[in-house]
């Protein structure tokens, strides 16, 4: 695929959905089965697709998942090719992943994106079980105050 638009036009018309497209922002959201949704975004016509799919909250009760989740994304593949991330907004976690639309055909970019799917609903239900190594401990390591630049 030569660009960002004409991978989500071929993918749309794949799962049904014809004129699936960015909206003025470069984003499109799409909602899969009854509440799993994930966004692509990506210049219109650069060939570099990014999906992201929103999987929990970081809380004040759990300090330790974000670095648990950071040791989780150079750890054993457990979430495919995608990343986990950090809204410095919101405090949301999500899992991403980047596509280069040059090396994909229609049904390889699709296949990617079922499995992003697949992922994202896997962490969503799995995220509040995340185990870390000693949550007190990590506490007493957070700082008083943070900057995130962002």
């Amino acid at each position: 695929m030569r660009n960002a638009i004409e991978a989500l036009e071929s993918l749309g018309a794949q799962i049904g959905l014809a004129g699936l497209g960015f909206d003025k922002d470069g984003v499109c959201g799409l909602i899969v089965g009854d509440d799993t949704e994930i966004f692509f975004y990506g210049e219109p016509d650069g060939e570099i697709l990014r999906l992201s799919g929103i999987i929990g909250d970081i809380d004040d009760e759990r300090p330790a998942l974000a670095q648990r989740l950071l040791e989780l994304n150079a750890g054993d593949g457990e979430n495919g090719a995608a990343a986990f991330a950090v809204d410095p907004d919101t405090g949301e976690i999500m899992l991403v992943r980047v596509l280069t639309l040059s090396e994909l055909s229609p049904e390889s970019l699709l296949a990617a994106v079922e499995e992003f799917v697949v992922r994202v609903e896997y962490w969503t239900e799995n995220l509040p079980h995340v185990a870390v190594k000693d949550e007190a401990a990590a506490q007493a390591l957070l700082p008083d105050a943070m900057i995130i630049l962002g």
